[in-house]
This record gives structure tokens, sequence and C-alpha cells, in this order.
């Protein structure tokens, strides 16, 4: 069976500080999708990168924040 359209894969980073409190990241409102909505970090898994890889990079590209993610979570 040949695919249309390929799969692409994301990740999102669920962070939250020791208030409790989550960061969310507000779209550009020149965002080719959903703009001037409220996301959670994260993106595509380039080809190669494990998840854990591909979800720190995205939150370092996005926020400039490093983390060392802990265990992943399907949704």
């Amino acid at each position: 069976m040949k695919l249309k359209k390929p799969y692409v894969i994301s990740v999102y980073a669920l962070i939250r500080n020791e208030k409790g409190e989550y960061l969310l990241l507000r779209r550009s409102e020149n965002s080719r999708t959903n703009p001037g909505k409220w996301d959670l970090p994260g993106g595509k898994v380039d080809r190669g990168e494990t998840l854990k890889e591909a979800v720190a990079r995205e939150v370092q590209e996005e926020t400039g924040i490093s983390i060392n993610p802990g265990e992943l979570q399907e949704r």
C-alpha cells in the first residue's frame, strides 16, 4: 500500500516549574497554523533523532531553555 502523504511524528513538552505552573507559548499572528493561539513547545522529529532528542531540541529552539527529558508519555 502506498501512502499519499508521509506520516509526520511530532513531540511536545509539558514543562512544569517548582510552583506548579506550566509553560505555554503563544504562536505568532503570522504563523501558518493557528495564529495567535497558545501551544506547548514542540515540533517535528528529524530523521534519525530519538523522541527525547527531538523534544529537547525543539524546546531549546523555541524557548532557549535546555531540558533533560524524563519519562516520555504517549498521548
